[in-house]
């Protein structure tokens, strides 16, 4: 017997999605976060850009900013002050996209941290958290990213990324447009990823091995949040322009994926202030929140060709120096 999905329970819960993912390992599996029901929902996108319900998981912290990342199996939900969660979903035809019923993880608040407004997973055991850390000061930036091991259990830190000069609650919009959003670009050399994160600054850092961020200078502009699009190697960077106060994205190359190169500035008509960006092929997709709510539209960047990339080469092992023979010893013979 075919085992269909179900959704009527959860649509008397669900009254709107807050915010969206979708796997990059599977495109076609898409995940909706409703925060005032705690609903997370898996979706199939279909050729015809139709959605067919999948699966849902209930009940995890969501207040007071909350957001949702997907990747090859793993699904994680920061919870704003009430912690993080995480469920396993399957990645089989035979299961694709169905959540798990219980929770791998469930509300974890790790030491030093009020809360987790975002998340990004960098890989499916690896969750770099938008982070309101404990322990700021006036010496210590108060927000950053935390990495965070989750095949662990408990999970714990490996190390965090702080930002100079943080926009803390500046353009926050409740429940899910917490400006302090990470974005990840996987260089075709190996075993390089650079992890970029908006929050005011603009920042670039190796996700897996260090603790030291790059800043990236946008004069006159505040990051609030960023998207990768990986076949052109660009990044997108959307804010606010201080002199203007006006919405644009600003669209990096990146020859050198650690210290990006503006290429292109858009600027975004309406009164709104853009809240998320997605790219893919030649389109940029951007959404605004204003006055009369919630809108999106999008532009094409076709001109642009991706740029190519030299990948640093091990230096030639040095030629080693031509030796002298010693003087040949001849061993008795018997006779």
């Amino acid at each position: 017997e075919e085992n269909v999905f179900d959704l009527s329970f959860f649509q008397d819960r669900i009254t709107a999605f807050d915010d969206v993912a979708i796997d990059s390992a599977n495109p076609n599996l898409v995940f909706a976060l409703d925060a005032q029901s705690q609903t997370v929902c898996s979706f199939l996108l279909n050729g015809d850009a139709t959605l067919t319900a999948v699966g849902c998981a209930l009940d995890f912290a969501v207040n007071p900013f909350c957001g949702i990342s997907a990747l090859n199996g793993t699904l994680a939900i920061s919870g704003g002050t009430g912690g993080f969660t995480t469920f396993k979903y399957g990645t089989n035809v035979g299961n694709l996209g169905r959540i798990d019923n219980e929770a791998v993880q469930r509300n974890v608040i790790l030491p030093n941290v009020i809360g987790y407004p975002d998340v990004l997973l960098v890989t499916p055991t690896l969750a770099a958290f938008s982070t309101d850390f404990a322990d700021g000061s006036n010496e210590v930036p108060r927000f950053g990213t935390m990495m965070v091991d989750l095949s662990d259990e408990p999970p714990r830190e490996l190390h965090n990324f702080r930002v100079v000069d943080s926009l803390r609650f500046q353009f926050a919009l409740a429940p899910s447009n917490f400006p302090l959003v990470n974005s990840v670009y996987e260089t075709p050399c190996a075993g390089q990823t650079v992890m970029y994160t908006a929050n005011g600054a603009l920042t670039s850092q190796d996700p897996f091995t260090s603790d030291t961020t790059t800043e990236i200078p946008i004069p006159s502009f505040l990051a609030v949040t960023s998207a990768v699009n990986q076949e052109k190697k660009s990044l997108f960077v959307g804010g606010v322009n201080t002199a203007t106060g006006n919405s644009e994205i600003r669209d990096f190359t990146l020859t050198d994926p650690l210290n990006p190169m503006i290429s292109t500035i858009t600027a975004l008509a309406g009164t709104g202030r853009v809240v998320s960006i997605a790219s893919s092929g030649d389109i940029v997709l951007y959404i605004m929140d204003g006055p009369d709510g919630t809108s999106y539209d999008f532009f094409s960047h076709t001109g642009q060709t991706a740029p190519v990339q030299v990948c640093p080469t091990q230096a030639p092992a040095p030629t080693p120096l031509p030796t002298t023979p010693g003087p040949t010893t001849l061993l008795p013979t018997t006779p």
